[in-house]
């Protein structure tokens, strides 16, 4: 009986823990589930900023780095497609 209780208590090896908060942190930044925060007065001017450093992020790692579809300059289109080379490169 303890030594099923031993392997139930072993705790998850270092390269599983360093893969799952980086996976968690990827995840809370991209689908950034704090946007329901807006409706407070004051908090669009953080999330105005928080969406300009992304906007920017995007458009440098796309111009040095990744080239999606051979464009180097991504802009980002209000169409309400996800199908643009800004989203790609996000």
């Amino acid at each position: 009986m303890d030594n099923a209780l031993e392997r139930q208590n072993n705790s998850w090896p270092l390269w599983q823990k360093i893969l799952f908060r980086f996976f968690f942190i990827y995840w809370c930044l991209f689908i950034a589930p704090w946007e329901f925060l807006n409706i407070i007065p004051g908090v669009s001017y953080v999330f105005d900023y928080y969406d300009k450093l992304i906007e920017w992020l995007v458009i440098k790692a796309n111009s040095n780095l990744f080239h999606v579809f051979g464009i180097k300059e991504v802009h980002k289109v209000f169409n309400g497609s996800g199908d643009t080379s800004f989203s790609w490169a996000e």
